[in-house]
């Protein structure tokens, strides 16, 4: 059953919209590659740094806690400026893998701080963008569609990187990586819309501003994920140490496993919102449970192991993608901070989780991170469970303060009053807070819908209500005026003639 959705929506120009989703995705999917080869091919870099599997982990869960950065942008975001935080984001994924070729296990902590810190902004910047565009009803499908970018990272750079490495070294991956990420940074910069200034916000501490019931959304999806990396962290040396896979046998591996994902991230754009984004959460939970049986299930058998990993992996991505769309939604009047604390508590879930199954898979093997992950699992249950009744999609933005009576119309500059329908008000209302009376956006919504509500006048115009738009936009000022001059006569007013 889908969740009632009450919040205005937001789109202008469907055509850019779907542009620069495409252009967000294909940039994310370029910097999840440098991020995720490295798990896939941990033996690889193990023999390149002379190091071992406990080692690695470790440094990459001390890395993950460069996520905590996205504490410091989430007022940036809240602002507008999502595409300063977009490059910002993918030159410091460059500067990693540059930094990665000196070869040492010093340059490669450095470099994977770095790279966890622009994955992580990336994420949160391209999340609150879209939800600020994407009314709660349709975010699922613009969250999955986003998402695929961490299935396609893994489905069409595997094999890549896995030739390279067979053929020029491991430094070779290190190089395309670079070479894409500063292509990606520049693409985005042309593309992306210029900052849009949202207007001032409220200064609040970092978690005091959040409401109580923001916790749960944002604790359950950070337990799924950590759920998910406590397996695809060891993923690579399980198979190898156990079944004796090599280097060509990991990226087969890592491409179906890619391709699972990109079915479980496009069944989100396809599927979550018509059952519910909460239920899809669920759904997830369950089948990366009944993965991670399987998998513990799986003794000698290569082939019982990898589709216990499937199952895994296709549970995982299914429910981590749709917890994004719910961590969205946690606190919409404070969004990008919302999401910036939520990837925080995800940071340091991960964070902690990668440390100890790599400690664990070294004592226990591969039972150890199940272990590990099944107890993050059951503590996202719990949060998802006492989430269960609050209301989503349904915040209004606040009514800007009325002028004083009797001011001159001087004196109400910049807003203007117009007088519309009750539902027409709620979307205008959210436009002009948003867009602060730009043309970019308000105007082709009007357009598209002034029809409609001309007509819907004749039956709700009892229940309109007095907005109040910003004066600095004479286009729309037209358009409001000529739409309340055609609109019928209200029967109060006939009553009273």
């Amino acid at each position: 059953m889908q969740e009632p959705d009450n919040s205005p929506t937001l789109h202008s120009d469907s055509r850019n919209d779907r542009r620069e989703l495409a252009a967000l995705t294909a940039s994310k999917s370029i910097s999840n590659l440098a991020l995720r080869w490295v798990t896939a091919f941990l033996p690889t870099l193990e023999r390149a740094f002379s190091t071992t599997t406990g080692t690695l982990t470790g440094i990459l869960g001390l890395a993950e806690l460069g996520g905590l950065s996205t504490t410091l942008v989430g007022r940036t975001l809240d602002r507008g400026r999502h595409r300063l935080i977009f490059v910002a984001s993918l030159l410091l994924v460059t500067a990693s893998s540059v930094i990665a070729l000196g070869g040492s296990i010093a340059t490669f902590s450095i470099a994977m701080v770095f790279l966890l810190v622009g994955v992580s902004n990336l994420t949160v910047a391209g999340i609150a963008y879209i939800g600020e565009r994407v009314s709660y009803s349709s975010r699922g499908r613009a969250i999955g569609t986003f998402e695929t970018s961490w299935a396609l990272s893994l489905l069409l750079g595997a094999p890549i990187l896995a030739f390279l490495i067979d053929r020029y070294g491991w430094r070779a991956a290190y190089v395309a990586l670079a070479l894409l990420n500063g292509l990606a940074a520049v693409a985005i910069f042309r593309s992306m819309p210029a900052p849009q200034i949202a207007g001032t916000t409220t200064k609040t501490s970092l978690f005091g501003g959040l409401p109580r019931s923001a916790w749960p959304p944002l604790i359950a999806s950070a337990a799924v994920a950590g759920a998910g990396m406590s397996i695809f962290v060891v993923m690579g040396a399980w198979l190898s140490d156990d079944y004796g896979l090599s280097v060509a046998g990991l990226g087969a591996i890592a491409t179906g496993i890619g391709a699972a994902e990109l079915a479980s991230s496009s069944a989100v754009a396809v599927v979550a919102d018509r059952i519910g984004i909460r239920r899809s959460v669920g759904i997830g939970g369950l089948l990366l449970g009944l993965g991670l049986v399987v998998i513990a299930l799986s003794n000698d058998s290569v082939i019982i192991a990898l589709i216990g990993l499937i199952v895994l992996v296709i549970g995982f991505e299914y429910g981590f993608v749709s917890s994004l769309s719910l961590m969205s939604e946690a606190a919409p009047q404070a969004r990008g901070t919302a999401i910036a604390v939520g990837n925080a508590i995800a940071t340091i879930t991960r964070a902690s989780l990668i440390v100890i199954s790599g400690q664990c898979y070294e004592r226990f093997g591969i039972l150890g991170s199940a272990t590990v992950s099944a107890a993050a699992l059951c503590a996202a249950a719990a949060a998802l469970i006492s989430d269960r009744r609050r209301p989503v999609g349904q915040y209004t933005p606040e009514l800007p303060p009325q002028p004083p009576e009797g001011a001159s119309s001087a004196r109400q500059a910049p807003h203007l009053q117009v007088q519309v329908t009750g539902n027409l008000a709620k979307v205008l209302e959210e436009i002009g807070r948003r867009d602060g009376g730009g043309q970019r956006h308000a105007s082709p919504t009007l357009r598209a819908l002034g029809k409609r509500h001309r007509r819907a006048a004749k039956v709700d115009h009892c229940a309109s209500r007095v907005i109040r738009r910003p004066a600095h936009d004479p286009l729309n000022a037209e358009r409001f005026s000529s739409a309340r001059e055609d609109a019928p006569t209200p029967c109060c007013q006939q009553g009273a003639s």
